[in-house]
């Protein structure tokens, strides 16, 4: 990375293609601590690439909290296809799963085309946490697909402190079950999305 050390005081940051692919490489290979800080300091290209979603270690993805500030830099042309060689599980995101804090990220022309996966979206499949001044824009089909986020849900039962805010989407969303902003909506709170 450019610098940091993944604490909230001093994120780890991230300026290029190949240090954000690094960060899901180190969750694909169990090497991703929980609870960790990323910032973003440049516009990133991901032209050219099928994209390998960043998921927390094996027994604490669905409750990983991983922090990302996209610090109102694009991610561009992020692509996922063929979602069952060697993706992780059912997830087509950006972030496959997250309860942490994701903030000020702007995914432009995302194409998702991920038909046998169960969770579809730009930025986050399975989303537990905070998110805030996100946008989006592309196209994306799932069997659960969402504009932003594809199923928005209290991780173990828990929902406090769950929410979506200030965001908004321009993606063309396609599914079973598809919304603008999330294409499954079960707990947690959305303002001031469109």
């Amino acid at each position: 990375f450019e610098g940091g050390n993944g604490s909230q005081n001093n994120p780890d940051l991230v300026k290029t293609a190949k240090q954000l692919a690094r960060i899901a490489y180190l969750g694909k290979n169990n090497k991703l601590k929980n609870d960790i800080y990323f910032k973003q300091v440049a516009d990133i290209d991901l032209s050219g690439k099928n994209w390998y979603p960043i998921k927390g270690t094996d027994q604490d993805s669905y409750i990983s909290r991983i922090n990302y500030d996209g610090n109102g830099y694009d991610i561009k042309n992020l692509h996922i296809s063929n979602i069952n060689q060697g993706m992780f599980i059912d997830c087509a995101a950006l972030f496959a799963y997250s309860t942490g804090e994701l903030k000020n990220i702007n995914m432009i022309d995302v194409n998702i085309n991920a038909a046998d996966s169960n969770f579809a979206a730009p930025i986050c499949g399975y989303f537990g946490g905070v998110m805030k001044n996100c946008y989006a824009n592309g196209k994306v089909k799932g069997i659960v697909s969402g504009g932003l986020v594809s199923t928005f849900y209290g991780i173990n039962g828990t929902s406090a402190n769950i929410i979506i805010s200030n965001c908004r989407s321009d993606v063309s969303v396609n599914g079973d079950c598809a919304g603008g902003v999330t294409g499954f909506f079960a707990d947690g709170q959305i303002e001031n999305c469109i």
